[in-house]
């Protein structure tokens, strides 16, 4: 579940760093979950945002206009 987590963020963020700034998408069987976007570099995580699903799973996250495209992870 985590890898399609993973796969959907990296996918997601392609898609923001062609100046959409936005992070959607649904996660089947996690109604009303915490999600938390981390930025990942070399070892280390830095937070970025999170924010929770919604009864049929899906979620979205707004980011800053000067977020730098890169490699995003949830824990």
């Amino acid at each position: 579940m985590r890898f399609l987590l993973l796969v959907s963020i990296l996918f997601a963020s392609a898609i923001v760093s062609t100046s959409q700034h936005v992070i959607e998408g649904s996660m089947i069987g996690l109604p009303h979950e915490n999600i938390t976007l981390l930025e990942y570099f070399g070892d280390k995580h830095a937070f970025v945002d999170s924010t929770r699903t919604d009864g049929n799973g899906w979620f979205s996250i707004q980011l800053k206009k000067n977020t730098e495209a890169g490699l995003y992870s949830s824990p």
